[in-house]
């Protein structure tokens, strides 16, 4: 443990001779703010409640993204769309119809 904190402490003992340096050299009060993480501290383990809001955000965005999805498809699409059914519409009516009038006079 010591060996791995051996080099934090030379890089440490740099930046406060150049933060010296920089104090007395120019008058500007420096602040050298150092944050060592020797190994994951098991208090900053995610909790159960922060799991469900995080899952729960998640769905919530992939929800949304799905519905922008389907909102963006029928901009695209729909126009042409309701232009091939209106089309379409009044011959199948037609034939549909017949088909009905021919089945009911042969019953």
């Amino acid at each position: 443990m010591e060996d791995r904190l051996q080099p934090l402490v030379r890089r440490f003992r740099e930046l406060s001779a150049v933060r010296r340096g920089l104090r007395y050299a120019a008058g500007i009060l420096c602040a050298v703010f150092v944050l060592v993480l020797l190994a994951p501290n098991p208090s900053s383990a995610v909790t159960l409640g922060a799991q469900l809001r995080n899952a729960a955000v998640h769905g919530f965005s992939d929800a949304a993204s799905s519905l922008s999805g389907i909102l963006i498809f029928a901009m695209n699409y729909g126009p042409s769309l309701l232009l091939w059914a209106a089309i379409l519409f009044f011959p199948a009516r037609y034939l549909w119809r017949g088909s009905r009038s021919l089945s009911d006079r042969t019953s």
